[in-house]
């Protein structure tokens, strides 16, 4: 609504809906102490007073001597009582007892086209005309500006260098409403810049009361356009700061302040505009814009800065609406942006409680991949020198390392836990099973070949214990197996029914025959679906364009070169130089980590040599490794296995 609405007290019965609106009740002994900020601060604001007929004569006096605002009365009351020497123009209603809803409504459109007549009825010089034109095409470009912009603090500052050129203000300020620790508004100064002065400006948060021009706007939703503000009445509640043009030799006197406010009616900010250069009837220099002009002298302020204009007024709301759009969908997007971001840590702490032996891997690889392409941004080496990755490119890399084990959680808790070839329950089962051969033989005649059967059912258990470490023999776990089960009819041992005990299971020797690690064939397998898991997971989130790789990314990163890895056997010319840094990365942190329950950290020099024996033989990008152990990639992030990891 652009006018004010005042209705004096006692009468909100008699008009039907009037809490609707955004009005102020006043009593005849208070209205100048209501309406005189309101006065002092738009000295085009307009009003509309709903009166009975002995309040027209004390308000008609009072607006007239001060204001120089458009005002027209509505009157509850008898048409004989309104005194003889009011204007029939003054007069926009009259009805006896009642205004009714549609009558209200009408009434207010009336009084807003009257304000359009008057605007429209304005004569115009050419140059205010050319001007108006250049401001128009100046706002219609606004809307796209403001939406390109992805950075909050450089979205604040476009706004404001917008501002001070459409109305040729040589300074500005733009102050945001926050909410301070005690529960109160607080108005932070985010942003100030002046043409003619070079003016530092710290951020700081000042209260948003009426005490201020700036609260005052924000408190009222109300543009504020004040001719000198070293001449605000006194009886105002705010006031002007002079502290800055006392420390900078300045002069502010036009200001023209804004609020900035959201469809859902929250408060941004306000925009305070300092200083308008722009002189309508001044065309002699056409090659200049007005906020081009600097005020150098004393005499400058008096000869170059004018009141701002009325028709900036409903331009620079236009302009906060749209400010107020962009900050809006910049918060969403940064409220969309964390929630995003805390979904990929969730499924990261997901990852990590399914499989605590690598807790902290998904991390170490991310910062890794991170450093990995900011290096590379900056390489002038041939074949780096001109690849550069986007902050788009970054985020895509950090969530693909972050998520590219997620597909962990669908497998069976226990392979991940399986720290040695038998699950623990078995090897119990295992261990019982040959003590309970043990004491059948002890049971029978002693007999020295009795005897040598008990010392050799212990040595069996001796050398399973052994088997059952995951590390390198120097036989064929298969011949010790073999041996084992050679002994098996002289070791012939029966149940209460009569079956013979065995050995061994054939499930225990597929486990105790595995050459390395802990994992059987079948459970190898199901590990290695995990990257399935993690694509269609990844494939299944509607991501942005920005970030549409990540499923890619992330799930190729067990392929090789040569196409010998896994789960597609990929090769060189299907892998993404993202992948194939992954693919290092992981290879990387699963030698050097100290985490793992079924190994040792691996030294730095045998994870140096392993790495680029995979290099030499096709499966990990030669280049790529040279780079990684150059520059260093993993400095910081390893503290044990060798201290050159630190160098």
């Amino acid at each position: 609504m652009n006018f004010k609405i005042y209705v004096k007290e006692g009468l909100k019965s008699s008009i039907a809906s009037i809490d609707s609106l955004m009005n102020t009740y006043f009593t005849i002994d208070n209205f100048k102490e209501s309406i005189n900020n309101h006065i002092a601060s738009k000295i085009t604001q307009s009003f509309l007073f709903f009166i009975t007929p002995e309040c027209i004569t004390p308000l008609h006096s009072y607006m007239a001597k001060h204001s120089k605002s458009r005002y027209q009365f509505v009157v509850i009351g008898a048409l004989a009582d309104i005194p003889d020497d009011i204007s029939l123009s003054m007069l926009l209603e009259v009805e006896k007892k009642y205004i009714s809803k549609a009558k209200l409504e009408w009434i207010l459109i009336k009084f807003r086209n009257n304000l359009t007549i008057e605007k429209q009825q304005y004569s115009m010089l050419d140059n205010e005309i050319k001007d108006i034109v250049e401001d128009q095409n100046e706002l219609m470009g606004i809307g796209q500006l403001l939406s390109k912009e992805k950075d909050r603090d450089i979205l604040i500052q476009k706004i404001l260098e917008t501002s001070l050129r459409i109305t040729g203000a040589d300074a500005g300020s733009v102050f945001l409403v926050v909410d301070n620790p005690d529960g109160t508004k607080g108005l932070l100064f985010k942003y100030s810049f002046t043409f003619s002065r070079k003016i530092d400006f710290k951020e700081f948060v000042m209260p948003m009361n009426e005490n201020s021009i700036a609260g005052f706007c924000a408190i009222n939703d109300e543009v504020v356009n004040i001719p000198d503000v070293y001449n605000i009445p006194k009886s105002t509640t705010f006031s002007f700061n002079r502290s800055i043009d006392e420390q900078y030799d300045y002069v502010s006197k036009s200001m023209l302040v804004f609020p900035m406010k959201n469809h859902l009616g929250e408060m941004h900010g306000v925009i305070q505009l300092i200083n308008s250069k722009e002189n309508i009837l001044d065309n002699s220099d056409d090659e200049i814009e007005a906020y081009q002009i600097l005020l150098e002298t004393h005499d400058d302020f008096n000869t170059k800065v004018f009141p701002f204009a009325a028709r900036y007024e409903d331009l620079m709301l236009s302009v906060a609406g749209q400010a107020s759009i962009a900050l809006d969908n910049m918060k969403m997007i940064q409220q969309l942006n964390e929630q995003f971001e805390g979904m990929v840590r969730a499924s990261v702490d997901a990852t990590d409680s399914k499989d605590p032996a690598t807790s902290g891997h998904s991390v170490r690889v991310a910062k890794m991949g991170l450093r990995f392409l900011e290096v590379i941004n900056d390489s002038t080496e041939p074949g780096f020198d001109e690849l550069h990755f986007s902050k788009s490119d970054l985020k895509q890399m950090e969530y693909a390392a972050l998520l590219h084990d997620y597909g962990k959680i669908y497998i069976d808790n226990d392979i991940f836990l399986k720290a040695k070839k038998l699950f623990p329950k078995d090897f119990s089962i295992l261990m019982l099973r040959l003590d309970l051969i043990i004491q059948s033989l002890k049971n029978l005649p002693v007999t020295d070949s009795n005897t040598k059967k008990i010392e050799m059912v212990i040595t069996i258990q001796d050398k399973i214990v052994s088997l059952n470490e995951p590390r390198i023999f120097h036989e064929n776990p298969k011949d010790i197996i073999d041996e084992i089960l050679s002994y098996r009819d002289d070791l012939s041992v029966y149940d209460v029914k009569g079956n013979v005990i065995p050995l061994l299971t054939e499930d225990e020797v597929t486990n105790l025959q595995i050459g390395r690690g802990t994992l059987n064939s079948k459970e190898r397998h199901e590990i290695e679906s995990h990257v399935t898991y993690t694509y269609n997971f990844l494939r299944s989130i509607p991501w942005p364009k920005e970030l549409c790789r990540i499923p890619e990314i992330a799930g190729g990163h067990h392929e090789m070169l040569n196409g010998t890895g896994y789960p597609n056997g990929l090769t060189a010319d299907e892998l993404c130089i993202e992948t194939r840094i992954l693919a290092i990365l992981d290879i990387f942190d699963a030698l050097s980590a100290t985490d793992r329950p079924y190994k040792k950290a691996v030294p730095f020099d045998k994870v140096h040599s392993i790495l680029l024996n995979e290099g030499e033989s096709g499966k990990l990008d030669k280049s790529l490794l040279d780079l990684f152990f150059k520059t260093k990639i993993y400095h910081g992030l390893y503290n044990k296995g060798s201290e050159a990891m630190n160098v």
